[in-house]
This record gives C-alpha cells, structure tokens and sequence, in this order.
C-alpha cells in the first residue's frame, strides 16, 4: 500500500514538473502586442497564443485624436514586440517617433501602408478616410495574413496555432460578408467610418 502511495506521488510530481515546464516554455516566449484602437483588441486577442499578452492603449469611450499617451502607456509600449497602428492620430505618430528615436525592437504595424488596403476617399471632402480601414473587410483580411506572418516569425512554436485561428477569423468574416445583403441603393453617412 505504502508503495502504491509513492509511486503515484512520484508520478503526481513528474506531471505536475512537467505541465510546470511546458507552461515556462509558452510563458517565457510569450509576445506582448499593443493595439492603439479599442476595435482591435478582442479580435487581436482571439488570434493570438496561448501566454501572448494583448494592450489596448485608448480604451473604450475616449477620443483617439485627442489621446495623449500616459508614462503607463509609454512603459508598455517600450516592452511591445508588436504595435498595431492606423498611423493617423497624434499619439501614433508619438508612438512611431519613439519607435525610430529610442531604438526600440517593437515592429510596428501601420495599417494604411500594408501591402492591398485600400483607402477610399471621402466623398463629401475628397480626402483619404484612415477611419476604421478594417472594417471594410478586404481590408480585415490583407491584414489578418500580414499579421499571421509576423506572429509566427516571432514565435515559430506557436505558428500552426496563429495559423488556425487567423484562418478561423477569415472564414467567420468571409460568411458574415456573403450572408450579408447588398442592395444598389443610396446610402447617407453621418460618420467617417461608416464608409467602409
């Protein structure tokens, strides 16, 4: 009996040692994305791995073209291996210039600039509208495999797991867009965003 005891008490401590180490190699690899929309961050989290740590900067309700960074959100920022950035209000252009002035490692994703987004024009003023570029969903899915890319060059043990829930995201927008009912009607906006 006293034997059986030990043996399984062993085997609990090997277990234990063992789940121990694998959550230390996920943990220590672990990336730290920041996102400078509160519209980015959920979905930014739910493709990410197990251990990676998602910020958002401007939180839910505050006006991003009046934000002015904190000394919490500088801090953070100095730890970021990934910055996710519509590169158009005054704090992302802060967060670029530290970026280019401090030496920092952070690559930093300014959305306007990847490669198949496409930014249309305001039809009122005749000038590009950077509002919510992602929510025209082409846009969404240039970005999602630009990221995936990134994401698994900084973390390769985590590719396949990037991989699957940015391919899960895409199938997800892809249905809500063909569900979606697109009559060639006139439409009148009263928000910038809307546009996309």
């Amino acid at each position: 009996m006293l034997y059986m005891l030990n043996k399984t008490l062993i085997i609990l401590i090997i277990s234990s040692i063992l789940i121990t180490s694998i959550d230390d190699v996920y943990a220590s690899n672990e990336l730290h994305i920041v996102v400078t929309f509160p519209y980015l961050y959920d979905d930014i989290k739910s493709v990410v791995c197990p251990g990676d740590v998602v910020t958002n900067i401007v939180k839910p309700g505050i006006d991003p073209h009046e934000y002015q960074l904190s000394v919490e959100d500088i801090n953070v920022i100095k730890k970021a291996d990934i910055i996710i950035s519509t590169a158009h209000t005054h704090f992302e252009q802060k967060i670029k210039k530290m970026i280019k002035e401090n030496g920092l490692d952070s690559i930093l994703i300014e959305i306007p600039y990847l490669q198949n987004i496409k930014i249309f024009k305001n039809p009122s003023t005749g000038i590009e509208n950077y509002h919510e570029l992602l929510f025209y969903p082409e846009n969404y899915i240039a970005f999602l495999k630009y990221l995936k890319s990134i994401l698994a060059s900084l973390r390769p043990e985590c590719a396949k797991n990037y991989e699957e829930n940015i391919e899960q995201f895409i199938l997800k927008l892809q249905s809500i867009v063909n569900k979606g009912d697109r009559p060639n009607r006139i439409a009148v906006l009263d928000s910038p965003r809307a546009q996309y």
